[in-house]
Formats: structure tokens, C-alpha cells, sequence
């Protein structure tokens, strides 16, 4: 007789199949091992055997849909079940398979009381930013929202509930074109152990699953940009209230950058909520407005406001505790003023801008440490009282300098200030000449020099080392120094400042 090689092949194949799949009876012993409070466990009428490749060795695994009810133990909702919708999974082993594991796939609460639908709808109505989170996409605020008529309320917890709501909104869809929609949306409603709603989002990040285009609108660039968007509208009622709470603010006419950020740092260092919120109204830029009425905040506008806001009013940890009413200078050009905190491990930026001869605060970079660092800041003193050498140039208008005015040039590669001439300014740099070598150069940053007594300086030791010393008394280019306890003359050319 002729072997027939393709018919043994097919024997072959499914001979690994023809052994007694798990039961049924089986199924619920296994899984009511895993859940043994379970008071009902559904297993579906066939399962799945396939060949899976697990470890680097094929082996046949079977898998059936199963559900799984288990009292949910609230005392709060005593007929509450969950019930976890998965499936089981056996692997073969010799004749027959042995049991590995329930794997659920969702799970959901029945045996909650009705929710109250009329109270969910009027929630979702009255917070309907949370559910369209774009709101400068929508011509208008989206219509109230309705129950779909076949949709299914589910608990997913205690305290959340999955529904689906039909609107109507018209949608911005282009520089030039609008669409009017019907959509259902899947909303997650929470609330606090089935009682008021707090939150609520649509489901899985998605925010529609299904749109009807009901009507498409043309309009010309210009007629479309005239027209507010709902999130503008938003803006302009948020505004109204605000300015509403705003109170008067007189901003003095600085003359140097230093002035500004003196007076930023006045009122974050008191820290009241009112004084901030009406520094960041008068000294906002008009940039930072969406209309020359100076109402409503641009989104950059709104986001520097609730940056500052945050550290000085609504944080965790404030501004106030961790810097100081003297402003201590880590850096300071023409147009911002780095300022430390009270240790020096940090430092908040503020940037400014000339607009109609009126200084205006332009950026703002704001660093309030947290946790164990800030709780560190908020127990320290601030122990500076005066102003540095440096710090007290900052105050002054360079462009009130004259050739041969004595002024501190800072040099990059060491970081240090040099007594220097002023012989200029061109192309970005500062023309000076150093007192110590008479040599020439140019630098990016110089500050009028005035030295004081009492000013800290640094002289520089034999070994090339930095040495801190006090400042005594100032005659012209001559000045004693309290060096090792002993006043010493000595020449301003070789002092250096930080």
C-alpha cells in the first residue's frame, strides 16, 4: 500500500489537540480557588486551544471567557457585586491541561442604587470645559447635554460612573470654515462614594466617539478672526470677574532695571493675594493681552500670571520664605536681574521691557524649591543688609556715562568685576580700560562704580588665591582695607569684586 505522507502530516498536527479539554464543572473549581467568595461563576459554552510560543518551547494553552461575581463587602451599597469579565487559562500537561490562572479583563459594580440622571446632566452642563478641554476649538459653547435613550449607565467603582450624552456644538475646522456636529460622547462622572459629582472626563483620552455633520459654514479669514471662540468668551467673563476684585496699583517711574525688580520683589516678598494679582495686571506688557482694553490675558500672558501667582500666593511653598526684602544680585544685565534666595541655591529671573517710557515686566523665571529644601529656606534669616558694590551699580543708568567714568567690568572666564574707564559702547560691547595694567578691552556687562565703606572686596594673595577683605575708608583711586585685622592701604586697581 502507498504511504500518503500528507494525510499522516495532518494526524500529526492534530493529535496535540484530540485530548479532553477542561470541563466546565473543572473550570469553576479552578476559578473558585482563586475567588472562593465567588456566588456565581459564568463560563461560556467553548473556549480556544492554540499552539503559543512561551519560553522559547511551543506548548498548547486553552483559554475560555469567564465571569466571575463576587460580593463587593459595602456597607454603604450591601447589594453592590463586582463582577470581572476575563477569561481562564490552562496549559496542556500529558493528558490532559492543568489550570494557570484567571485573567480579567474589566470588571464592573452591579447592585448600585439608580443614579440620579436629572442631577448627573446638570452637573456635566455646568462643567463642560472638563469634558471639551479645547475650548478656543468651539465657535460657541457646546448645546446642553442628553442622555442617549439605548445608553447604559455602568459603575465602575464607588465613586465613578460611565454614561453616554449626546450635544451639539459648532467646531472651528479652519482659518475659514466651521462645522456644526452631533456627537455622542462615553463621560466618566466621579463623585465621592455614590454622592455629589466632583469630576468629570471622557473616556480612554478620546473625546468623541461618534459625529453627525449636521451643517458646514464659509467665512473670509478676516470675518472669522472677529468672531470669539467659546474659550475667548470664557476668558472675557474670568476677566471681568477678576478685574472686578483688582485694586489700584501705582507703578513708580524706575530709571534703572534694578528699581523694577526692587518693586516686583517688594510686593511677592508680602505676598498678598490682591497686590500680586494687580502687580501682574499694571505690569504686564500689552502683548500679554488679547485686546487693547487690557482685559484678557494671551495664553502666554495667563501662563506667566499663573506662574507667579503660584509662588507667591497658591503654593505649597512661597516665595516670601525663601528670598529677601533686599534683593541679593546673582546677575544683572541692561533688561532682567537675577535674584538669589536666601541661601544661594536658587535664584528667581525677572525680565523687563521698556513700553511708552514704562518699565514692564516682560518674563518671569520663578524657582521656589520644595519639599525638604524649601521647609530649609523657610527656617533660615536673611542676614544681608546692605547693598554689594556691584549690587548698588546696578541701580544706576548706564546711559548717563561718560567717557572716563569709572566703572566695574565684569570679566567672564573668572567671574569677577575689574575697576575700569568707560571709553564706549559699540556693536554690543563695552569699550574699557582696565585701572590695574591700563591695558584696553572689551566686555559685555559693566555697572557705574561708586565704592563705599564697609563694601566687601576681594584682593588677590601672592599664591594667586582670593582673599575677602572690608573696605574702611575711600580716598579717590586710594582706599584702606581691614586686612588680617589691620587697616592697610592699598590701591583700588587691585581690588576685585563678586
Amino acid at each position: 500500500m502507498k504511504f500518503n505522507s500528507a494525510l499522516f502530516l495532518f494526524f500529526v498536527l492534530i493529535s496535540g489537540f484530540a485530548f479532553a479539554q477542561p470541563s466546565v464543572t473543572q473550570i469553576k473549581a479552578d476559578v473558585k480557588k482563586q475567588f472562593p467568595k465567588a456566588t456565581l461563576i459564568d463560563v461560556s459554552a467553548a473556549g480556544k486551544t492554540t499552539k503559543e510560543l512561551e519560553s522559547s518551547v511551543w506548548q498548547t494553552i486553552h483559554r475560555q471567557n469567564v465571569n466571575v461575581t463576587v460580593p463587593a463587602n459595602n456597607a454603604k451599597f450591601p447589594n453592590a457585586k463586582w463582577i470581572f469579565r476575563g477569561a481562564v487559562k490552562y496549559q496542556k500537561a500529558g493528558s490532559g491541561f492543568s489550570f494557570v490562572k484567571f485573567n480579567p479583563g474589566d470588571e464592573l459594580l452591579e447592585g448600585m442604587p439608580a443614579p440620579n440622571k436629572e442631577e448627573i446632566l446638570t452637573f456635566l452642563n455646568a462643567n463642560k470645559s472638563e469634558i471639551f478641554t479645547n475650548k478656543y476649538s468651539y465657535l460657541s459653547e457646546p448645546q446642553g447635554f442628553e442622555l442617549v435613550p439605548t445608553g447604559k449607565l455602568v459603575w465602575l467603582d464607588f465613586d465613578r460612573i460611565q454614561l453616554e450624552v449626546t450635544t451639539t456644538y459648532e467646531k472651528i475646522t479652519s482659518t475659514i470654515s466651521t462645522e456644526k456636529i452631533k456627537a455622542k460622547l462615553k463621560i466618566i462622572v466621579y463623585g465621592k462614594d455614590g454622592g455629589s459629582w466632583t469630576k468629570a472626563q471622557t473616556t480612554g483620552g478620546k473625546e468623541l466617539d461618534s459625529e453627525v455633520l449636521l451643517e458646514k459654514k464659509k467665512y473670509s479669514v478676516e470675518e472669522l478672526e472677529k468672531i470669539n471662540s467659546w474659550g475667548d468668551q470664557v476668558d472675557l467673563k474670568e476677566a471681568m470677574v477678576a478685574w472686578a476684585r483688582i485694586k489700584p496699583l501705582t507703578v513708580p517711574a524706575f530709571k534703572t532695571v534694578f528699581e523694577a525688580a526692587s518693586f516686583v520683589n517688594d510686593i511677592l516678598i508680602e505676598g498678598d493675594d490682591m497686590k500680586v494679582r494687580s502687580l501682574m495686571y499694571y505690569m504686564s506688557p500689552s502683548d500679554a493681552f488679547k485686546a487693547p482694553e487690557r482685559k484678557v490675558f494671551t495664553r502666554y500672558g495667563k501662563e506667566r500670571y499663573e506662574k507667579i501667582m503660584n509662588a507667591a500666593v497658591n503654593g505649597d511653598y512661597l516665595y516670601k520664605e525663601q528670598y529677601c526684602s533686599l534683593i541679593d544680585v546673582k546677575e544683572s544685565t541692561q533688561s532682567s536681574v537675577d535674584v538669589y534666595n536666601k541661601d544661594r541655591s536658587s535664584y528667581c529671573r525677572f525680565e523687563f521691557g521698556l513700553e511708552n517710557n514704562a518699565w514692564k515686566l516682560t518674563g518671569a523665571t520663578m524657582y521656589v524649591l520644595q519639599g525638604e529644601a524649601g521647609t530649609k529656606l523657610k527656617s533660615l534669616p536673611c542676614t544681608k543688609t546692605s547693598l554689594g558694590t556691584v549690587e548698588r551699580g546696578t541701580q544706576q543708568e548706564l546711559s548717563k556715562l561718560k567717557v572716563k567714568d569709572h566703572v566695574l567690568a565684569y570679566y567672564e572666564s573668572d567671574k569677577l568685576w575689574y575697576p575700569a574707564f568707560y571709553l564706549g559702547y559699540e556693536n554690543y560691547y563695552y569699550n574699557i580700560q582696565y585701572f590695574m595694567d591700563n591695558s584696553k578691552g572689551k566686555v559685555r556687562k559693566i555697572v557705574p562704580m561708586e565704592i563705599l565703606a564697609g563694601d566687601k572686596a576681594f584682593v588677590k594673595l601672592q599664591d594667586g588665591s582670593l582673599k575677602e577683605v572690608t573696605i574702611k575708608s575711600v580716598n579717590g583711586t586710594d582706599v584702606v582695607i581691614d586686612f588680617n585685622g589691620q587697616n592697610t592701604n592699598y590701591k583700588m586697581s587691585g581690588l576685585f569684586f563678586k
